[in-house]
């Protein structure tokens, strides 16, 4: 852990917002859309290491778990001491970060603390350079868990006016990726229309070069495409793509989402 620096991107609006949620009304989102949930994540954590650092007035890093149905965890943060550690309290169910991502509760780890979970954790903390440590559920889409962790060099940082802080930007911070994960799946299903939209013109268009060779109807060209498909082991559109090769290629397919 490098001392002294907040693990952030810098220089950000979005960075400097997320000092002020405290103060704006609930309206206020971050924006967190991005092509990958990796990626998201990555801009969220930089936004929770820069807020609580400032809440602080210590120098905090910032973890982000998301968790989506019949899929192994995302994590991402920095640095990368923090990642690896958060990593394996997922892997082991040992830890803040897999307790949070279970339940509903609020998880605080200090190193002086009596606690006596996580003998392991503890270890692995003082190992990665923390003293402390919390982590908060996300209250993220149906199906999916998610875990918001904050990692502290100082023993005893995170106070109970603190808390408040961290709960209120966990608040929003659920928000913002509820509707990051939300945008990002409308684009991948307009993707995938798109491609299924493409792959029914040039089967279509196949099957009318099928018909005017052999004077067969539609279904009847279907079938031979689809037997075609069958016995060549190949995908139905590459093979209708194969007959159109030979007519000067596959068409290009216009059509607004």
């Amino acid at each position: 852990m490098n001392d002294g620096q907040a693990h952030t991107s810098g220089g950000s609006d979005e960075l400097e917002l997320a000092t002020d949620w405290r103060w704006d009304g609930a309206e206020l989102l971050y924006d967190l859309v991005a092509p990958t949930e990796a990626a998201s994540l990555d801009l969220l954590a930089d936004i929770g290491a820069a807020a609580l650092t400032r809440a602080a007035d210590a120098v905090l890093d910032c973890v982000v778990t998301l968790r989506a149905p019949r899929r192994k965890p995302v994590t991402a943060g920095s640095p990368e001491e923090a990642v690896l550690l958060t990593r394996w309290d997922q892997e082991h169910s040992h830890g803040p970060a897999s307790e949070s991502l279970d339940g509903n509760v609020a998880i605080l780890v200090n190193a002086e603390s009596r606690d006596p979970r996580w003998p392991h954790y503890r270890q692995r903390l003082l190992a990665a350079g923390y003293l402390s440590a919390v982590s908060l559920p996300l209250d993220v889409d149906h199906g999916y868990a998610g875990a918001l962790t904050f990692l502290a060099a100082g023993a005893n940082v995170f106070t109970a006016e603190l808390m408040a802080h961290a709960l209120g930007f966990r608040d929003l911070a659920s928000r913002s990726l509820r509707l990051a994960t939300q945008v990002r799946r409308a684009s991948e299903f307009s993707e995938q229309l798109r491609s299924a939209l493409s792959s029914r013109t040039a089967i279509d268009i196949a099957c009318g070069v099928i018909m005017g060779q052999n004077r067969c109807s539609y279904d009847e060209a279907f079938a031979i495409l689809s037997n075609a498909s069958s016995h060549r082991n190949i995908k139905l559109r590459l093979v209708a793509e194969g007959i159109l090769e030979g007519y000067g290629g596959a068409p290009e397919t216009h059509f607004e989402v």
